[in-house]
C-alpha cells in the first residue's frame, strides 16, 4: 500500500539533517519500495506491506541509525489525506495554497485542546 511518511522538523534551520537521497537508500535497504522524497521536507511517499505503527517505528529507527536524527513521523494513507482535503472548510481560489497548511497528529488531542483549538478555528481570519 502506498503511503506518506511525515518527519517532524528535519532540515529546518540547520538542525536535524538528513539528505534525502541517503534517506531513499537507507529506507530502500530497510526493505521499503517505491520511495520518493519531496526537496528537503522529510515527507516521504513509500510502499510497504508493514502497519502503520511497524512503518513508522521502522523508519524512526532508519532516522536514528542512519542519520542521528530522532524525531516522530506521522504515516497516513492517500486516502487520509484526501479526506482531509475533502472536509477542508475553503473552496480553491478562496485562499492563497503558500499561506495554507493542514496538519496531521500522531493522535487524537484531548478534548480540552480540542476545544481550545475548535475556539481558537472561529478567530481566524477566513474568507
Amino acid at each position: 500500500m502506498k503511503r506518506v511518511a511525515f518527519f517532524r522538523a528535519i532540515n529546518v534551520g540547520g538542525h536535524n539533517k538528513i539528505p534525502m537521497a541517503a534517506l531513499r537508500a537507507a529506507l530502500g535497504e530497510a526493505g521499503l519500495s517505491g520511495i520518493r522524497t519531496l526537496i528537503q521536507t522529510g515527507n516521504v511517499v513509500f510502499e510497504s506491506s508493514l502497519t502503520d505503527a511497524e512503518a513508522e517505528h521502522l523508519i524512526r529507527e532508519v532516522s536514528v541509525a542512519e542519520f542521528g536524527v530522532d524525531t516522530p513521523v506521522i504515516i497516513r494513507s492517500r486516502t487520509q489525506i484526501a479526506d482531509a482535503l475533502d472536509v477542508h472548510p475553503w473552496a480553491p481560489g478562496d485562499f492563497e495554497p503558500k499561506f495554507h497548511q493542514i496538519h496531521f497528529l500522531a493522535a487524537a488531542p484531548d478534548s480540552v485542546l480540542a476545544d481550545r483549538l475548535s475556539e481558537r478555528a472561529h478567530t481566524e481570519d477566513s474568507p
